[in-house]
Formats: structure tokens, C-alpha cells, sequence
């Protein structure tokens, strides 16, 4: 894994063809946004050198929604992905719409970078036809490089690949964004009371996922024993049953809208443009159109991952009923209400965790770079990979048992 990694920061630091990078440099510098900065986060600090990994695995992960929904939305293309041909050909219809999502935001980038320029300089050495094919065919292979190096570290066993990527993406941009904070203080831009309190932020932020990613609740149940008794026990669920893709994929969806607006803008009409403009962080328009998606696609996400149904015949099956309740129904009808109050609860968390930088950047003054979303898949991710690597060691400590055992 450690290869990947740092495979994942070599590219991240190798640039795109044909580029200006003193021109550049000063352009990213002075055009920031919180869309742009997440995206930049997710893939190490790629976007602000913009090297061959600056769109990372974003343009996989928005496959991935597309598809999910589509399931969503279908029962036929549900059932047709959970047989085994079916995951092929998913797998492979997530890769096409990968090639021509990264094929339209080159097209985006190229026409923004060809159109730049600081003090008569150009931000592109080379214009024309060949900086169209060349920036597509470089992020086009970093892409998919990204989304290889996922791959291997999902097979290693430590977790999901895709989620380790972006949470050290994220960690390797930290120091650099501390520098840029501290360079502020030095210049008089951000006062020292303004920085503590970012401090503390970030602290409650923290404090606020590793309590909420490991809360449970838990009901109190009665299960059967050998003697045809029964004794007190309970079943938990997690306080956040959705996890972390909700504010994920709305932030991605408001991505795809500007991005589609930016390179079609000539055959847009003038509302979707104002639109465009307003959906910046920090503005309202997009804090309430996220909150909207993170909501929408939580309980998008609860349909699929809880099931009133099959969970009361999972406590059937394991002896275990709920206290006060009858099995069957009664039973399902208290759980569709559990999994309605979890998934809200969830869903608020969420929503207030993410805009947390928004409210930063407007009241603080400070570019907040870590932000909710951040340090919502740092802790997830950091959780999963604890969890499994205790588990690999706890095999691995049972199977040298076994071996002494025989011998």
C-alpha cells in the first residue's frame, strides 16, 4: 500500500503538458471557491499544480452515482447488477461514462486555461487543437492511474480504496494549507483570535464525527437460550446508518451542474447561468441546494442499505424479539420508524458538519480547508481501516494457533 501511496504523490506533483505554471499559480491563487478547493483537497493539492491527477477519482465516484441512482430508479437495472455478469458490465459502463466525464471537463479546463492570461502572458505555451488533446489524454491516464491505484489498495484488505485515495489526498494538502494560514496572520489578512477560533472548530468538528461514527442505539430485546428460556440482550444499530456519501455526492451533483453550465454556456438560457454564479461556497443558494441533495441522497441511501424487513427476519432468525413488541408487522412497523429517526438525525449531522466551512469563509475571513466533508471521510475511513487491520491480525493470530495446534 505504501507503493500506491507514494506513487499517488508522485503523480500529483507531475504537471499537465503545455502549461504556464508561474501564470498559473497566480490565477488559482486569486480564483478559488469552495468546489474548486474540495476538489483540490481530494486529490493532494493535484488541482493547484495542475498535474496529470487534478480531477483524481471524481470523475469515477460521479459514474458511481449515476449508476446508483439509475438503480434506484430501476428495479430491472437493480437486479441485473447483483448477479455476477452484471457487476461486469456495470463495472464497465462506470468506466465509459468515467472516459467521457473526463473528456467534457477537459474540454471545460482547456477553454478556461487558453483563455487566461496575467499581465499579456498566457497561462498555455501551446494553443489550439494539440492543448485540447493533450490535456484530455493526461487527465485522462492520471484518472484511471488513480482509480488502478484504488483497486490494489482495495484488495490488500484495509479498507475501500477509494476512500483511502481521498483521505490522503486530503491529509498530504494540510501542510501546505497551515503555511497559507500562517502566512495570513504574518500579513495582517487574519487576526490570531480568528485562527484560535478556526482551531476550535476544526476541534468540535472532529469531536462532533468520532461521536456521532461511533454512537449506537439499542434496543432492548429478548433472546432465546438452549433451555427454551429467554434472556435480556439487545440489538444495535449505528447512529449514522447512511455513512459518508451523502454530502459526497450532493457536493459532486452541484460540480456536475457547474461544470455542464460552464461548457455548454453558449446554448444555455441566462437563468441557468445565474445559477451557475450563485452556486459558489458560501453563498446561500448553495449551502440550501446541498443541504437538499445530502438529504435527498440520505434517504436515497436508507431504501438500499436499511430494510425494515429483512432485519426483523434477521432477529427471527438469530431468536432475538423486541421487547414489548409481537413478532412479525408490529415488529417491522417499529423499525420502518427507527431507520425514518436514524437516517434524519443522520442527515442533519451531515448537513451541519459540511456547511461548517462555508459559515467560516463568510464570517472568519479564512479559507477553511479542512473542512466538515474532510474531516468526515478522514474519521470514517481512519475507522474502517482500524477495524479491518484488527481484524487481519486477530485472523492471522488464530490461524498460528491452529498451526501449533496440529503440529
Amino acid at each position: 500500500m505504501a507503493v500506491c501511496l507514494l506513487f499517488f504523490r508522485i503523480g500529483s506533483h507531475t504537471p499537465i503538458p503545455h502549461i504556464n505554471k508561474a501564470v498559473f499559480d497566480s490565477l488559482f491563487e486569486s480564483n478559488q471557491n469552495g468546489m474548486l478547493q474540495l476538489v483540490n483537497i481530494i486529490g493532494g493539492g493535484s488541482l493547484s499544480r495542475m498535474s496529470v491527477f487534478s480531477l483524481s477519482i471524481m470523475p469515477y465516484i460521479t459514474a458511481s452515482i449515476v449508476i446508483f441512482v439509475a438503480q434506484l430508479t430501476s428495479n430491472r437495472v437493480k437486479e441485473f447488477s447483483a448477479t455476477e455478469r452484471g457487476k461486469i458490465r456495470t463495472e464497465q459502463v462506470k468506466r465509459i461514462m468515467t472516459v467521457f466525464l473526463v473528456l467534457t471537463q477537459s474540454i471545460t479546463l482547456s477553454t478556461i486555461l487558453l483563455s487566461q492570461n496575467v499581465d499579456g502572458q498566457p497561462l498555455a505555451t501551446v494553443s489550439g487543437f494539440t492543448f485540447y488533446v493533450s490535456t484530455f489524454l493526461s487527465l485522462l491516464t492520471g484518472t484511471f492511474i488513480v482509480i488502478w491505484l484504488a483497486n490494489i489498495m482495495t484488495f490488500v484488505g484495509f479498507g475501500s480504496g477509494t476512500s483511502m485515495i481521498i483521505m490522503f489526498g486530503i491529509l498530504s494538502s494540510m501542510p501546505s494549507n497551515f503555511f497559507t494560514i500562517a502566512n495570513m496572520v504574518e500579513a495582517g489578512s487574519a487576526t490570531v483570535v480568528s485562527v484560535m477560533a478556526l482551531i476550535a472548530i476544526v476541534l468540535i468538528s472532529f469531536v462532533m464525527v468520532i461521536y456521532f461514527e461511533n454512537a449506537e442505539r439499542r434496543i432492548a430485546t429478548l433472546k432465546s437460550d438452549k433451555y427454551g428460556g429467554s434472556r435480556p440482550s439487545y440489538a444495535s444499530f449505528k447512529a449514522n446508518p447512511i455513512g459518508m456519501m451523502p454530502p459526497i455526492f450532493g457536493a459532486i451533483v452541484i460540480s456536475m451542474f457547474v461544470t455542464m453550465a460552464s461548457t455548454f454556456a453558449q446554448f444555455m438560457p441566462d437563468f441557468i447561468q445565474v445559477m451557475k454564479n450563485r452556486l459558489v461556497g458560501g453563498t446561500p443558494e448553495f449551502i440550501a441546494l446541498f443541504g437538499i441533495l445530502t438529504f435527498a441522497f440520505g434517504f436515497a441511501l436508507k431504501g438500499t442499505m436499511l430494510n425494515p424487513k429483512k432485519t426483523t427476519s434477521g432477529l427471527m432468525m438469530s431468536g432475538q424479539t423486541i421487547r414489548g413488541l409481537r413478532v412479525g408487522a408490529e415488529t417491522e412497523r417499529y423499525l420502518s420508524r427507527l431507520f425514518f429517526a436514524l437516517t434524519f438525525i443522520a442527515c442533519c449531522y451531515l448537513v451541519v458538519l459540511c456547511t461548517i466551512p462555508e459559515l467560516v469563509n463568510a464570517y472568519l475571513g479564512i479559507p477553511f480547508y479542512l473542512g466538515g466533508t474532510s474531516v468526515l471521510i478522514m474519521v470514517s475511513t481512519a475507522s474502517e481501516m482500524r477495524k479491518n487491520i484488527f481484524g487481519m491480525l486477530e485472523g492471522n493470530a488464530y490461524s498460528r494457533v491452529g498451526d501449533e495446534f496440529l503440529k
